[in-house]
């Protein structure tokens, strides 16, 4: 999602803008004229909108997304896509920022406001343009701020396009976000779904985040007499403050039992809210657990990512179909390394270990994540052995600008069994070679039944 020197050449070749720095302030970009809309046009949440470019080499915009009352994203937003096509396949830009400013009736963006830039020509098409945020790391840049989005026109006059945005609905309240595969206790109110989020906060919700590309979601609610006392589970997208949870649910888990438990295959992607309710005249105290595979974490730039393979914690003995190869079991991480033109420069390798308690293997591929495929792992490089430490280097032809995906496993019956694995880039230095450590990002891992 951000703005690379690529980009900026394009844009520059194609369209005009420049480099200019403001006052001091930093770096940013003015462009041609633009077709200014006042007031801005609102998107609406998978609804195409028509419009037209009158102008060949100038903007059109703002248009705005609408999130009801508020005119940013909200904190909890988690998938953004955005879509631009023409009308005669002629070539369009999309950009997206947080902000911009008008001087001399141009256009001009902040670099630091620019949040996604894309003249892809995806699929072959110059008039097809996406942005997307599905990612934690990219969701950051936009929570909380306003988004306005732009329409370069590098086509003909009246240049027709249409435009649509979907978005995750937005949960109006409070909501306790679970950490897959990590149980939580909280109690009841009778006859109710109420609980206490912290002192002096109350709330109905739990909350659940499914990545694009998940394989299976579990999830369990268990009274701390299940055999005694009546709770359901309710499971949804979108609520609003008033309405029932019951009436709004796309799962409903409900017996005349305490215990109620399900699995989702393939899950669609997004937010999930999940309530519970007490059918009792007792306040009563509830185990809550969701899991999905694979997990997702952060990782912040420069340290170990560090994860444990343990297939038998939480709700993972439900899911071992989704991890086991036979012969070992995989993490239920896998970790994304993007390298960029910019971060090559100077580098002659690419150095990634992985550290555990006994012997681990590590799985990488270009481009595609590690499945699993008749039982084997499918992957483009296998580091195995007996060694508690492995490191490859990455150089000549196989370092390039790319993504890689990482996986970790353990032989079955070891577990669990600790890691970690870090990356770093290996540059030629003055007095000698130097690493540089690279973020990593965690992705799902997906499980193809094909060929």
């Amino acid at each position: 999602m951000t703005l690379s020197i690529r980009w900026v050449a394009l844009v520059a070749l194609v369209v005009g803008l420049v480099w200019i720095v403001p006052n001091g302030i930093g770096l940013a970009y003015q462009g041609d004229p633009v077709e200014l809309l006042q007031p801005p046009k609102q998107l609406e949440p998978q609804v195409p909108l028509e419009d037209q470019v009158g102008c060949s080499d100038c903007w059109r915009g703002p248009y705005i997304l609408s999130f009801g009352e508020q005119e940013i994203a909200p904190e909890n937003l988690s998938k953004l896509v955005v879509e631009l096509r023409s009308a005669t396949d002629d070539d369009l830009i999309l950009l997206m920022a947080t902000a911009f400013s008008l001087a001399d009736s141009r256009i001009r963006f902040m670099r630091r406001d620019i949040v996604c830039f894309s003249d892809e020509d995806l699929g072959g098409n110059v008039g097809h343009e996406r942005c997307e945020f599905l990612a934690e790391r990219d969701l950051q840049l936009i929570r909380g701020k306003p988004i306005y989005i732009f329409v370069g026109n590098i086509g003909p006059r009246n240049h027709r396009f249409t435009l649509t945005a979907d978005w995750e609905p937005v949960i109006e309240e409070d909501v306790l976000w679970l950490t897959s595969n990590e149980p939580v206790t909280r109690e009841i109110a009778a006859n109710g779904f109420t609980f206490e989020l912290e002192p002096g906060t109350v709330t109905r919700l739990f909350g659940v985040r499914v990545p694009s590309g998940a394989i299976a979601m579990a999830v369990r609610v268990r009274s701390s007499t299940p055999k005694e006392i009546n709770v359901d589970a309710y499971m949804g997208k979108s609520l609003k403050r008033r309405e029932n949870p019951e009436e709004k649910a796309i799962f409903a888990l409900v017996s005349e039992l305490g215990e109620e438990a399900f699995i989702q295959v393939r899950p669609a992607p997004g937010s999930y809210w999940l309530a519970v309710r007490n059918r009792t005249d007792k306040p009563q105290t509830v185990e809550v657990i969701a899991t999905v595979l694979m997990d997702l974490r952060d990782l912040s730039p420069g340290q170990a990512a560090t994860g444990q393979i343990a297939s038998q914690t939480g709700l993972l003995p439900l899911l071992a179909q989704y991890l086991s190869t036979g012969a070992s079991v995989l993490a239920p991480t896998q970790y994304r390394l993007t390298l960029k033109d910019e971060d090559l420069k100077g580098t002659i390798g690419l150095q990634i270990t992985l550290s555990g308690s006994s012997s681990l293997s590590l799985y990488l591929r270009f481009g595609q994540v590690i499945e699993i495929r008749d039982g084997r792992v499918t992957a483009d490089l296998s580091v195995i052995g007996p060694a508690t430490e492995k490191t490859v280097v990455l150089s000549g032809m196989l370092l390039k600008p790319g993504i890689i995906y990482l996986a970790v496993a353990a032989l079955l019956g070891t577990s669990p069994q600790n890691y970690s694995i870090k990356a770093e880039l290996i540059k030629a230095g003055t007095f000698g070679n130097q690493t540089i450590p690279i973020p990593l990002e965690a992705v799902w891992a997906q499980i193809s039944d094909n060929p």
